[in-house]
């Protein structure tokens, strides 16, 4: 039987203009005592302008485009694209 710590985990984090927030949201998942191999983060974003996307591929997030930019359709573009056993949502705040 495998136990729930050999499960991975996918974390979808919608964003849009969000560097004064996302890099704390990151660093606290990364910073989890939990095998970070099994935690894969989909940054979803609605066309950020500012270095929310910098950020993001500096903590090993998958990044995807939300091109109708609302967190609604973000959370459905990280689902279809989650390779994890469990899904969870986070704001990037």
């Amino acid at each position: 039987m495998e136990s729930y710590i050999e499960k991975k985990i996918t974390v979808i984090m919608p964003t849009y203009n969000s560097e004064r927030t996302i890099e704390k949201s990151l660093s606290s998942i990364r910073s989890q005592n939990y095998n970070q191999e099994k935690v894969e983060i989909l940054v979803i974003d609605g066309g950020s302008t500012d270095k929310t996307l910098d950020i993001a591929k500096k903590y090993n997030c998958t990044v995807l485009a939300n091109e109708k930019r609302l967190p609604e359709f973000a959370k459905e573009i990280g689902l279809f694209a989650a390779t994890g056993d469990f899904c969870v949502f986070i704001d990037s705040d």
